[in-house]
């Protein structure tokens, strides 16, 4: 149990950097208006 735990974990932090790799490649233009403001 405790093994399939630390596998889950490691899936999950895979997973997470995976995400905000993908996130930081996609153009926001949120961030735009915080800097004219």
């Amino acid at each position: 149990l405790l093994n399939n735990t630390i596998h889950n974990n490691n899936n999950y932090k895979k997973l997470q950097y995976y995400n905000i790799n993908y996130i930081e490649q996609i153009p926001v233009p949120v961030p735009i208006p915080i800097y004219c403001g």
